[in-house]
């Protein structure tokens, strides 16, 4: 566009690209300062300040002063002047679409190895323990393969994890009030364990799948899942968390429906498969303690 200046910047992740385009009336020599909130909500992530990728998903002119945006089911227009926190959200949608084309899908979970076993603790629709239940394991000397989300094949393969247990920055336009802080884990521990990285190996996959509820309240109790609740859980896992159609991503501005029947009927075909043969269980319980006993008596009978 005459006059004006443009810049392209990529999130890569795995094999998946976000391609993104700025056009603004002064030089703009970066869109994301660093990837640590995205390499926390996509496994991994990372940018690349230039084009590599034949056409953008993303077009941003900087310097319109209506914010607002629009999407004609291939790219996204972005119109006005966006705080870095919610391009990220919206790029984490972007990119979500993006792995599932690669046969790649994001989970919204946690996961560690213990005793050599692997286990995840899945967010479903509730997110009541997942960190918690963590903490606990890493304490009985489990490592980690992730804090927060794991990306995994079709065929059910771990692919990545992210690699904290905690979001230690959160940019502007991703505050959340509702959301613990970072300290909430003084509740049940005295310490943050010592974080041992799990190495993934090609081919590795969960022995066992866990939604964790963690209340004060709670009796330990522990229900196993049937098939279609095993499905559920998951689709919503992914559905509610990485493409987020109840989200607000600024004011007056709902989060643009990137999501399609065919994306979705693929999704939960990877549900079906992937639940095919995994036990899954509802583990409630007073704090990670018990909920991890309880954990460990499961893969003791396993």
């Amino acid at each position: 566009m005459v006059g004006m200046y443009k810049y392209t910047e990529e999130v890569k992740v795995l094999e998946a690209k976000v391609r993104i385009d700025v056009y603004s009336e002064k030089p703009v020599d970066k869109v994301f300062e660093d990837e640590i909130w995205l390499s926390y909500r996509l496994a991994e992530a990372q940018l690349i300040r230039s084009a590599t990728k034949e056409k953008p998903d993303c077009i941003w002119f900087k310097d319109v002063s209506d914010k607002r945006l629009a999407y004609d089911g291939k790219t996204l227009y972005l119109y006005g002047d966006w705080y870095t926190g919610e391009l990220q959200r919206l790029v984490v949608t972007l990119v979500a679409r993006e792995l599932e084309e690669h046969g790649v899908f994001p989970l919204h979970a946690t996961g560690f190895n213990y005793k050599g076993h692997n286990v995840m603790l899945l967010s479903g629709e509730a997110n009541h323990g997942k960190t918690m239940t963590l903490i606990e394991a890493l304490h009985r000397g489990a490592e980690m393969i992730s804090g927060e989300t794991i990306l995994v094949s079709y065929d059910g393969s771990i692919l990545a994890g992210s690699k904290e247990i905690f979001l230690r920055k959160r940019p502007k336009g991703t505050e959340r009030s509702d959301l613990p802080s970072g300290e909430g884990w003084t509740k049940f521990f005295k310490s943050l364990p010592e974080v041992r990285l799990h190495q993934i190996k090609p081919g590795e996959k969960f022995d066992l799948v866990i939604l964790p509820d963690i209340d004060g309240n709670f009796d330990v109790e522990v229900s196993k899942i049937g098939e279609y609740e095993k499905q559920f859980q998951l689709f919503v896992s992914i559905t509610m968390s990485y493409f987020a159609p109840h989200h607000l991503i600024s004011s007056g501005i709902p989060i643009p429906l990137i999501d399609d029947l065919r994306s979705r009927e693929r999704r939960a075909n990877f549900a079906l498969n992937f639940t095919k043969g995994r036990d899954f269980y509802l583990v409630r319980g007073p704090n990670p303690q018990k909920v991890m006993d309880v954990i460990e008596d499961l893969l003791r009978g396993a």
